[in-house]
């Protein structure tokens, strides 16, 4: 593996990050906002993508294992990051 422990950590939070931001339009008063939130929960299902429902409607916890590669982690930031640009 070419990632160090640290690059990877860095790189999962900062996915992270912009799911907390993604978590707080879900929680808007505005309907838009929520259906957009439950339409890239949607696509990433989709796309293979399995976590656990967690707050609300619209919130979900992600886990992964010890063994997770950083490939894995750019797959899912990507992959979430198309998710909430077609919402």
């Amino acid at each position: 593996m070419s990632d160090s422990i640290g690059e990877l950590v860095a790189r999962l939070a900062r996915t992270n990050v912009e799911l907390w931001h993604e978590e707080d339009r879900a929680r808007s008063t505005d309907d838009h906002a929520v259906a957009s939130a439950k339409r890239a929960i949607d696509a990433l299902h989709a796309r293979g993508w399995h976590f656990y429902p967690f707050v609300g409607q619209t919130g979900v916890r992600l886990m992964c294992a010890w063994d997770t590669t950083g490939d894995v982690v750019d797959r899912f930031a990507g992959d979430l990051r198309t998710a909430l640009a077609s919402g």
